[in-house]
């Protein structure tokens, strides 16, 4: 991801925003598959997420057969369960729902290693400075405090503190790690602001400097973005799609297939971008 991440960070959310937006309201089931493969795509390239994507695939299983459980629309009946019907339509549903949670879920793991806090810090500190701040602090607290957790469970374990062999002793011990750590994050939190106040974070007046210039990578992504984006909001309700009582057709009309196709560029925009990027790096390592 170290190719696409050096894009202009206005031109990361944009791509960010439009395609989390897109999955999460457009119905349309080639929308969301398009938009979890184009996740997925890009996530090959940094092995972490792939395999947190992995681990993560039961409980989206689970989640995709819990709703023919409870819910008995549909006309196409499968098999009787409990003495309820469970029907195509309510799993199509299911599955379709899982698929966009996994494919935001996976978009926001992807933009969050993108677009690191400084970014964030870039684009918005001058309009809503603590605002923004208080975001970046707050999605950086659950990452650092489960190293920090680590760090204070190892370092108890190598005193002899968390030797207990009673089930109480030992949840008085991680008790004791947790409000170390609790503590030590508070404090801080409280130099983190000091340091802020001390350095004239949210006066009036701030300059900052141009660290970003668009560049022909930055123009042809945002062009793309653009073009995309207003070809599947221009759809209006060409990308809704329904289940109930029976599972419409997929593409109804030939303008069906291009909005789906417009979209599938902005979500794998970014995998052959990288992809691109890597492909020209190794052909010049070859001719060295």
């Amino acid at each position: 991801m170290q190719a696409y991440s050096r894009l202009h960070p206005g031109v990361l959310c944009f791509g960010f925003l439009s395609v989390l937006l897109l999955t999460v309201f457009a119905g349309h089931p080639v929308v969301r598959l398009l938009s979890l493969l184009g996740a997925l795509c890009f996530a090959a390239f940094e092995r972490g997420l792939l395999r947190a994507a992995v681990r993560a695939l039961p409980f989206f299983v689970l989640l995709a057969l819990c709703n023919p459980l409870f819910v008995d629309d549909g006309v196409t009946v499968l098999f009787w369960l409990f003495d309820r019907p469970v029907t195509l339509e309510a799993l199509l549903y299911g599955v379709m729902q899982s698929v966009s949670l996994g494919a935001a879920l996976l978009w926001c793991g992807i933009y969050l290693r993108v677009l690191p806090a400084e970014q964030w810090l870039y684009l918005f500190g001058k309009r809503c400075p603590r605002l923004i701040l208080t975001l970046c602090m707050a999605l950086r607290f659950v990452p650092l405090l489960l190293v920090r957790l680590r760090e204070a469970d190892g370092a108890q374990t190598s005193l002899g503190l968390q030797t207990a062999a009673t089930g109480r002793g030992r949840v008085r011990g991680k008790l004791r790690v947790l409000a170390s750590v609790l503590s030590l994050s508070l404090e801080s939190a409280m130099e983190t602001a000091a340091s802020m106040q001390a350095r004239g974070f949210a006066l009036r007046g701030r300059t900052r400097s141009a660290l970003h210039r668009l560049s022909f990578g930055d123009a042809l992504t945002l062009g793309l973005m653009l073009f995309s984006t207003a070809a599947a909001l221009a759809a209006g309700g060409g990308l809704s799609y329904s289940f109930y009582p029976r599972a419409s057709a997929l593409f109804p009309n030939g303008r069906s297939v291009w909005l789906c196709a417009a979209f599938g560029v902005l979500a794998f925009w970014p995998a052959i971008y990288e992809g691109w990027k890597l492909a020209a790096w190794k052909y010049c390592e070859s001719k060295i």
